[in-house]
């Protein structure tokens, strides 16, 4: 082992300040490149790679066979991914699910009112698609694959996909339109 990785650990250890610098700005810039899919983990994370990486130099489990600088970027980066994986098992967490969790909320006037208007919108939006539009929508609320589709309307899956990627837009368009009336008038 390098006797400069031998010092650098010794103060950390010992809570030098540079040797805290070197080794937290190590951590940082290793575990970077995942802090746009941790999100607000990520200084959660950094805490946990830091304790991480105290325990393993305290444990003597560094043995030199690569840098110090190389060795810590590896423990991090294992941090990462164990969080990252954690987040993918964790349940995700949705307005519905809420909702379900607090119980009177969803019978309250506001939200039956809510309900009541988002419906009367989607009633007025279905009103102005063709067609063909409520027809894929339907297929797809009955559970249909594209494929499923494509085959019962002897249409090839590509090109169904774009014809409903089309419908949704103009259905985004109409609502916009009839939301945006909606506000002049109540102005």
């Amino acid at each position: 082992m390098r006797t400069e990785d031998q010092d650098l650990i010794a103060g950390f250890l010992h809570g030098e300040n540079e040797a805290v610098r070197i080794v937290e700005d190590w951590i940082v810039r290793a575990s970077s490149p995942f802090r746009r899919r941790l999100a607000a983990g990520w200084e959660d994370l950094l805490q946990e790679a830091s304790l991480e990486v105290t325990r393993v130099l305290e444990r003597g489990a560094f043995r030199g066979e690569a840098s110090l600088k190389t060795y810590l970027w590896r423990i991090v980066n294992h941090a990462c991914l164990r969080q990252l994986r954690a987040q993918m098992r964790a349940p995700a967490l949705t307005l519905e699910t809420i909702a379900e969790r607090g119980g009177s909320a969803e019978r309250s006037p506001l939200n039956q009112l809510l309900r009541k208007e988002s419906a009367h919108l989607l009633g007025r939006v279905l009103a102005e698609m063709s067609v063909e539009c409520r027809r894929f929508w339907q297929m797809i609320l009955d559970g249909l694959s594209y494929q499923e589709m494509s085959e019962r309307l002897s249409t090839a899956e590509g090109t169904l996909r774009v014809r409903v990627l089309r419908c949704r837009k103009k259905a985004v368009e109409v609502r916009d339109r009839l939301i945006e009336k909606k506000e002049k008038l109540v102005r």
